[in-house]
């Protein structure tokens, strides 16, 4: 499990990159020559209830590099060749076979053989790399993620409990369909978060900085990586849900900016003066315990195609994506931090949906030109390299 020291297959380790403290994504010129964004992503410009749909779009590498595109707004899923070209689009909305009866989510490939998405009633749809309808997996909760895991689908699910806020966390063989639950957490968001009902509506809304996200990553053995945004406890399962190894990050997060407070604070008073809520539906924001005293340990992590752990950090210093880098041969070691530059495009590392991975050394990212915010996405593939 010495993953961290595995060398890509062309030139320099990802970790010896690392290690230089500054690492940077350049552009491949010769990707997706000549590609037309606009029509390749029409649907870029869609909103829904006031969220930027048309943005909402997940990336995943087949073992051919292959790449695919989920698009969360038109129903759609689309590969592009080794090249960057597009040469097949599939799926489209409805309740018929094959057809996604709720906005679908790309949740990843396995190999060269299986392109899955999942959506919020319950349905795993599993398609060949060629487009064709393989089968529908339901499950009996709704999934918040899925990704693929070895030879197996991983899914966060979240469970309607009694008495808590539960998530699990489920292994599904695509083959046999077998499903198990191979971890359940319980209470994972609760914290800041102001919540009324009134006229039959619950409305929440929670301060910047405060979200509790699960999140999970194969490592290229197929292992799980598990972490809380929250907890400074990273954990590695094997795809039968045995505990193989857990450490503690080795930092503490920042604590929770003041100008924060006083926004969200601004915001909700806000509210309380157009006669939206009154202040005791939101007396609970002025309890000395509302705020958390620290950020979460970090915003997201990845694990690059060398099997090197990036934990990517909510800091003070004013630099973008700042991460550390992790081994799993001894207790989870540190072994370099370092920063990342993508010259020219906006990187966000949104986890729901995925917009930048890794595979054979290279990075690809599906990212707005730091320009202009009004432009689609572009599919990019990138050099790792040492700035």
């Amino acid at each position: 499990m010495t993953m961290a020291f595995l060398y890509a297959v062309k030139g320099q380790s990802l970790l010896d990159i690392y290690k230089s403290g500054k690492a940077s994504l350049e552009p491949e010129s010769s990707f997706a020559v000549g590609a037309n964004w606009e029509k390749i992503f029409p649907d870029y410009l869609e909103v829904s209830y006031g969220n930027s749909i048309g943005y909402y779009k997940s990336i995943a590498v087949a073992s051919d590099g292959s790449v695919f595109v989920g698009n969360y707004s038109s129903y759609t899923i689309q590969k592009f060749n080794s090249k960057g070209e597009l040469v097949l689009t599939f799926g489209k909305k409805g309740k018929g076979v094959g057809e996604f009866s709720e906005r679908p989510t790309l949740g990843g490939v396995i190999g060269n053989k299986y392109v899955f998405t999942h959506e919020l009633n319950g349905h795993i749809k599993i398609f060949s790399t060629d487009g064709n309808y393989i089968k529908t997996i339901k499950v009996d909760y709704m999934p918040l993620k899925t990704i693929a895991c070895g030879t197996k689908i991983a899914l966060v699910g979240f469970v309607v409990a009694r008495t808590n806020d539960r998530r699990v966390i489920t292994i599904i063989d695509p083959e046999t369909e077998e499903q198990k639950i191979i971890k359940k957490y319980d209470n994972v968001s609760k914290g800041s978060m102001v919540v009324v009902n009134k006229d039959n509506y619950m409305y929440s809304s929670s301060p910047f900085f405060t979200k509790t996200e699960l999140i999970m990553r194969a490592l290229p053995n197929g292992n799980l990586i598990v972490g809380i945004n929250t907890l400074n406890i990273i954990e590695t399962y094997s795809a039968e849900g045995k505990l193989l190894k857990s450490f503690n990050l080795d930092f503490n997060p920042p604590a929770y900016p003041e100008e924060s407070k006083k926004e969200f604070v601004a915001r909700i008073e806000k509210s309380v003066a157009e006669n939206k809520f009154t202040k005791e539906d939101v007396s609970e924001v002025y309890e000395p315990n509302f705020f958390p005293k620290n950020t979460p340990y970090y915003y997201n992590f990845l694990v690059d195609s060398d099997g090197n752990l990036l934990v990517f950090r909510f800091i003070d210093e004013d630099v973008d994506h700042k991460f550390r880098v992790y081994s799993f041969d001894s207790n989870g070691k540190s072994l370099a931090e370092t920063t990342l530059d993508v010259s020219g495009f906006k990187l966000s590392l949104n986890y729901r949906f995925e917009d930048l991975c890794f595979f054979n050394g290279f990075a690809y990212g599906l990212l707005h030109p730091k320009s202009d915010k009004m432009q689609p996405l572009q599919l990019v593939k990138f050099k790792v390299k040492a700035n």
